[in-house]
């Protein structure tokens, strides 16, 4: 082998190792800009704000359910007075109130919007949508349109939940309670035991 092939077979070797050594760097550069669009697009939906109006309605629902079923319970407190169930009653919701209330600080503690978006939100789109498709939905929600569209979605959110409530609420919460009172005769036996033991 001549020198000269030998220098080059080492410039190419040499060149190649630079190029493997530099590349996860460059790739983490792409991904950083690729990154920086969908946090834009996420910016421009308003993503914070739908996120905050889901965690209120989440937080609403749950509490309205438990309410429902805490006044249920303490219907059939069979040895209290009206007087001692109706306390109960409010301490149970006061309680449930309280706990939804440190529950919504835990859960924004946990999953805050900005990891949602860099650990789930950004890989789950990255994998539909190109970075190309992501500019032009940002063309679209910066556009009068894209922001009337923005701008009422809180409100088909609560309108869509209210009829949802009206419509469905109630005849869930009547299977919930049905089937909760079914579950409990199973298992009201065992129960029975275990108070005997003790």
């Amino acid at each position: 082998m001549t020198v000269k092939l030998r220098k080059t077979i080492i410039i190419a070797f040499l060149s190649f190792l630079i190029v493997l050594a530099t590349y996860p760097y460059a790739r983490a550069q792409d991904k950083k800009a690729e990154l920086k669009i969908y946090q834009n697009f996420f910016k421009v939906t308003g993503a914070e704000s739908q996120y905050n109006q889901i965690l209120n309605l989440m937080v609403a629902q749950l509490q309205l359910g438990f309410s429902a079923a805490l006044r249920e319970l303490a219907k059939k407190v069979d040895d209290a007075t009206p007087e001692e169930k109706e306390r109960g009653r409010q301490l149970l919701e006061q309680g449930m109130k309280n706990y939804f209330q440190r529950m919504k600080v835990k859960i924004n503690e946990v999953m805050p919007l900005d990891e949602l978006i860099s650990n789930v939100y950004y890989p789950v789109y990255s994998k539909h949508f190109t970075v190309a498709e992501i500019e032009e939905l940002i063309a679209f929600y910066e556009s009068p349109i894209g922001q009337k569209y923005i701008s009422v979605t809180p409100t088909l959110m609560q309108e869509s939940v209210a009829i949802m409530n009206q419509k469905y609420t109630p005849q869930l919460q009547k299977i919930g309670f049905k089937l909760a009172e079914e579950e409990m005769e199973k298992i009201k036996p065992e129960l029975e035991k275990l108070r005997k033991k003790n």
